[in-house]
């Protein structure tokens, strides 16, 4: 069975998968636009990059490589910067934006445990796998490559990052920030 995209060694998701992360990267715009009008500049700005390099990271999701790593960066900043500058513009709905954070790195560290052990642990290698063996979507299975399991093993790991990292966070910061 080929599988489309699969076989391209320097793109660690396929591209038709990956993409959801680029429509999921536009939550940030609209987080932006509201921390502008709260006059939070510096974090508008780093909304903006966060939106530009997550885009560009997520339309060839590489393991490694300058892109990933500036992503994380802003990432990493941006969201120390609103927990620990900007809370206070959260007033009462402050535990919207402390549950996402706190759902966002314990869901970010099992999504990097599952997809590690799913898609990564043995370096694309086939192998042979007991009968018994049941692939579902959080087994802690390796998965071969080219198969209908390592795609769902790609599926979820996006599904789960974009909604934990890209949607939540975002709701979480509207919410606060409107109500």
């Amino acid at each position: 069975m080929y599988l489309k995209n699969h076989i391209k060694s320097d793109i660690i998701i396929p591209q038709h998968i990956s993409l959801i992360g680029v429509f999921t990267a536009h939550m940030f715009l609209p987080t932006a636009v509201l921390a502008y009008q709260h006059k939070t500049y510096l974090t508008t700005a780093m909304l903006l990059g966060l939106y530009t390099s997550s885009i560009l990271h997520w339309r060839k999701n590489k393991s490694k490589g300058l892109i990933r790593t500036i992503d994380m960066i802003i990432a990493i900043s941006t969201i120390t910067r609103v927990t620990l500058v900007d809370i206070s513009l959260f007033g009462a709905k402050r535990w919207a934006w402390i549950f996402s954070v706190m759902a966002g790195s314990i869901t970010y560290i099992a999504n990097k445990t599952l997809f590690y052990n799913q898609a990564l642990q043995h370096s694309d290698e086939v192998i042979q796998y007991p009968q018994n063996t049941n692939h579902w979507f959080f087994s802690m299975c390796y998965t071969n490559p080219n198969t209908e399991e390592r795609e769902n093993a790609y599926y979820r790991t996006v599904l789960t990052h974009c909604f934990f990292q890209h949607i939540v966070p975002n709701i979480a910061a509207m919410y606060a920030l409107l109500y």
